[in-house]
């Protein structure tokens, strides 16, 4: 009796990066070659291209496009994944990750005339939260099959190939599991399948899920010429009934209701990419922009309010804004991830494009509120672009030492009258052993006997003799840094501790006691590095002494207990493409989104960073990896850099732990009133949520766009919020301005039931807002035509 397999296959390609290295001729060459693979293998499957790609293939090669649209149009191919830079999302901010399905989806339907459905991305994308984005994005069918190329990530294998993918809060989507059956690209993955295949009577129908990664250039490896021969042999294969379809298509003909329920958090998968390299620029520049990205578009919003003059021409400065979105999109592309010797020079460039609108629209805006803001002249003018009060220490522009010590309100504004500022003196005095600051909230001290930093908090923290420690890989073996001298920085007075590195190179760290209060702040910088070991298990860590019993820690939207995780990482040992590989063993790491919570009873020290996710469990030790050297880059590396961490003993919560880090993340943006008079209020609060609302229901983002929501407003305000919480939640956001109206939508910003003021666990939800204060107030410029229209033919004219 011959067995029922299913067949489909998934071909990757993308702009970023390979056109860049490749050419023009990647996308339509790809989108060609699996049309002859389709053809001559009488096979349908799927497409995996990133949504700039698309874009690219229309404007580039229309014709390729055009054929690729037929296929689409006729069913023989299926668009999957869809995002818009085809990101490794766990290592991405929230709303980073939510713009990615958005613009992607409205790329694809833009171009296309459909919505993609299916999730499918070659290499590595999945985050607790990642359903939950998907669903909301009106996609029901998924595939966790990841492909092995320069990284080597694990999804754990299951035995039924069909499985509901489930999210943190619990939404469901149909998805092809991780399963025997799964194929690479080479044509090599045939031998042996077929015959275990067939030996495997009465498991019912087989699943034989293949990625390709089509290129007809000799100076590829993934070829239809060489897949058609295995190809055709299956279909011609006496011992198969082989049904071939799109990936929702064989999903939806496999559901069975004993598909099992899996939810996978991070301690279940391992990434298998060398996180810490080059000083996780890539990883640091991401969240960087996003940050400014969020701060550009809370501020334009807020200032939109009220009324002319703007800032700009419009009311909001959309076009800016959304490009600046598409940009560090792009530049999130995995691709400038792991071959970030090969093409991240021009990820960096995409991720400094995305900076620059960003940081215009915000110096506008930011200017713009100093002039209009009523205050006197020379007020320090702060705006906060989080939705929370945050206190903090703000130096004032160009003073040459003042600063003020703030409260400042939720997503707003205010204004420190001159008087009001503070000249900034050092905390540090000198001891008999070394230095010592007292805050009145913790107490540091550095012992330069011992060469160890002491830090005492004086609420419920534990006093810690020896802070952190900093160490080197050489040879396989740990070496443990020792200072050789400190002094103290005159700008910033922050006390810096030097510790030279045997081969080359020195470290510093910066104590940084007025920064963050009543938080403790560390920056770790390298300089002039050289020599160190190389891959996940070398480079140069911190590692910290903090006493914990358990641990917690965060990715995008969520929180859950650590589980330490285990993997295997490859390098080449040349050449990227040529050479023979090895494999290094990596154990008990985990992956830190933003902050780190050190549990030891009831007690709790969090510890947020700016950016570098890849740390260890070791002998009752926390530690984190600074940078290291990427074999995969070959000579293309860069291994100095800087870490920000904020350490606090008052956050007992994972709301608590995510505000720490958005304070570090997220600046607040200082300017100078220079101007008289004013007609904005001094001190004002956009947007909070509501006193009712639960501590675990939190803003994320604040931002205008384009919509049919409203009738009388075609630029409505949302808010997006996510209950950090396991448990059920009450939430309201609340608008300092009156709504006209509100409604609740999904992520792509369409209308869905309005669903009240209670957030189930992990909840996100949107809502948009019609605020007449923020409509765009229409100039009369009829009333002006004078100006225009006769000064050509005035006599007074040169």
């Amino acid at each position: 009796m011959p067995k029922t397999v299913f067949y489909t296959f998934g071909n990757h390609m993308h702009w970023v990066d390979m056109e860049w290295l490749w050419g023009y001729d990647v996308l339509p060459g790809s989108a060609r070659d699996m049309l002859r693979f389709c053809r001559e293998a009488g096979v349908r499957g799927n497409v995996n291209f990133d949504g700039v790609g698309y874009e690219k293939l229309a404007s580039e090669s229309p014709q390729a496009f055009a054929e690729l649209k037929q296929a689409v149009d006729e069913g023989h191919v299926e668009i999957v994944g869809g995002s818009y830079g085809q990101p490794y999302g766990l290592f991405h901010g929230a709303e980073s990750n939510i713009r990615q399905r958005v613009y992607g989806v409205r790329t694809v339907e833009r171009l296309f005339g459909v919505r993609p459905n299916t999730f499918w991305e070659e290499e590595f994308d999945c985050f607790p939260q990642l359903p939950q984005i998907l669903k909301q994005c009106g996609y029901a069918y998924a595939s966790l099959f990841f492909q092995w190329t320069w990284h080597t990530p694990e999804i754990p294998q299951e035995a039924s190939p069909v499985i509901w993918w489930e999210g943190i809060d619990g939404s469901r989507l149909l998805t092809a599991s991780r399963h025997r059956h799964n194929l690479h690209q080479w044509p090599e993955e045939f031998d042996g399948l077929l015959d275990e295949v067939a030996q495997s009577p009465g498991e019912g129908p087989a699943f034989i899920l293949q990625w390709l990664e089509l290129m007809p250039s000799p100076d590829w490896m993934c070829r239809s010429e060489l897949l058609l021969p295995r190809m055709k042999s299956l279909m011609e294969d006496e011992r198969f009934v082989i049904q071939i379809g799109s990936l929702s298509n064989c999903l939806e003909e496999l559901k069975t209701e004993a598909a099992p329920a899996r939810r996978y958090g991070v301690g279940d998968i391992w990434h298998g990419l060398t996180l810490g390299k080059n000083g996780d620029r890539m990883r640091r520049l991401s969240s960087r922009a996003e940050s400014h990205l969020l701060s550009a578009e809370s501020l334009a919003a807020t200032m939109g309010l009220f009324g002319r003059p703007y800032a700009q021409w419009d009311v909001y400065p959309l076009w800016e804004l959304e490009e600046a979105w598409r940009e560090l999109l792009v530049a999130q592309h995995h691709d400038n991830d792991e071959c970030e010797g090969l093409c991240g020079h021009i990820g960096r460039t995409h991720y400094e494009r995305s900076l620059n609108l960003s940081q215009g629209v915000l110096e506008r805006n930011l200017q713009l509120l100093a002039e209009r803001i009523d205050a006197p002249i020379g007020s320090l003018v702060l705006f906060n672009p989080v939705a929370f009060e945050r206190s903090d220490v703000f130096p004032h522009p160009g003073s040459g030492g003042l600063y003020s010590e703030s409260q400042i309100q939720p997503m707003g504004f205010t204004a420190i009258h001159p008087g009001n500022l503070q000249e900034k003196a050092s905390r540090w005095k000198e001891t008999a052993t070394g230095v010592f600051c007292g805050t009145g909230t913790y107490d540091i001290a550095f012992d330069r006997g011992a060469g160890k930093v002491s830090l005492d908090w004086k609420t419920q923290g534990p006093r810690i003799g020896d802070l952190f420690e900093l160490t080197v890989m050489r040879e396989g073996k740990p070496i443990t840094l020792r200072p050789d001298r400190d002094w103290l920085d005159l700008d910033a007075l922050d006390w810096v501790i030097r510790y030279p590195i045997p081969g080359g190179g020195h470290l510093e760290a910066w104590l940084k006691p007025f920064s963050g209060f009543p938080d403790f702040d560390l920056t770790i910088k390298g300089f002039g590095i050289a020599g160190i070991d190389p891959g996940l298990n070398g480079g140069i860590s911190v590692t910290f002494n903090i006493p914990f019993t358990r641990l917690r820690a965060d990715s995008p939207m969520a929180f859950e207990e650590v589980r330490p995780v285990s993997g295997r990482r490859k390098y080449p040992t040349g050449d990227w493409m040529t050479s023979p590989q090895w494999f290094e063993e990596v154990t008990d790491t985990m992956h830190v989104h933003s902050c780190l919570q050190l549990w030891d009873g009831d007690r709790c020290i969090t510890v947020a960073h700016d950016g570098s996710p890849m740390w260890f469990v070791e002998n009752g030790r926390v530690r984190c990896l600074l940078t290291t050297y990427d074999p995969w880059d070959e000579q293309h590396h860069h291994l100095d850099f800087r870490v920000d961490f904020r350490l606090s003993d008052l956050v007992d919560s994972d709301t608590g732990a995510w505000r720490l880090a958005q304070t570090l993340r997220r600046p607040t943006y200082a300017a100078v009133k220079r101007t008289e008079g004013g007609d904005i209020p001094a001190h004002f609060s956009a947007l909070s949520t509501s006193p009712e609302s639960s501590e675990s229901v939190v803003v994320q983002a604040l931002y205008r766009e384009r919509s049919s929501l409203f009738v009388e407003e075609p630029l409505p305000f949302f808010v997006r919020l996510v209950n950090l919480s396991e448990q059920p939640a009450r939430g309201e956001p609340r608008v300092a301005k009156a709504p006209n109206q509100r409604v609740e939508t999904n992520l792509l910003g369409e209308r869905i039931g309005d669903r009240g003021n209670m957030f189930g666990p992990w909840q996100i939800r949107t809502f948009a807002y019609d605020l007449p204060s923020g409509r765009k107030q229409v100039r009369d410029l009829d009333a002006k035509r004078e100006v225009w229209a006769t000064i050509h033919r005035s006599p007074e004219k040169p």
